[in-house]
């Protein structure tokens, strides 16, 4: 399968409070949508738990240009660190290394079975 260099607008298709990650603690991430939320950007919203009371949950937030960022460095390179957010995306992982699991997540929904995540790293499945 080929996929496309744009995806962002894809991510509508996911309906409102989808898991779209669950840690190894068995906590939730949930999909929310996407609003012009942080810095009046566009952005895809997800929610994490909160460390402190898991019950309760944090909004988080990936901007447009962060995720078309990503993506396209994951299609050119066919793998995705922890450490590549970190140098590419600096602002977004101040707010939590969740964003790694979140953006997973999200394109796995839009692409079920076309990736692999473990241990900080994300993999094209059909490139490894």
């Amino acid at each position: 399968m080929r996929l496309p260099k744009k995806i962002f607008h894809r991510l509508t298709q996911i309906p409102f409070e989808t898991i779209i990650h669950t840690s190894r603690y068995s906590r939730e991430y949930y999909f929310v949508g996407v609003r012009n939320r942080r810095k009046g950007n566009e952005c895809v919203v997800y929610t994490v738990p909160n460390n402190v009371a898991p019950k309760n949950f944090n909004i988080k937030a990936i901007q447009r240009a962060e995720f078309d960022l990503l993506w396209g460095f994951l299609l050119k390179n066919n793998v995705l660190r922890t450490r590549d957010f970190e140098i590419l995306t600096p602002e977004l992982i101040k707010e939590g290394k969740c964003c790694v699991s979140a953006f997973f997540g999200m394109i796995n929904k839009i692409y079920p079975g076309q990736f692999k995540k473990g241990h900080g790293v994300i993999n094209i499945n059909n490139r490894i």
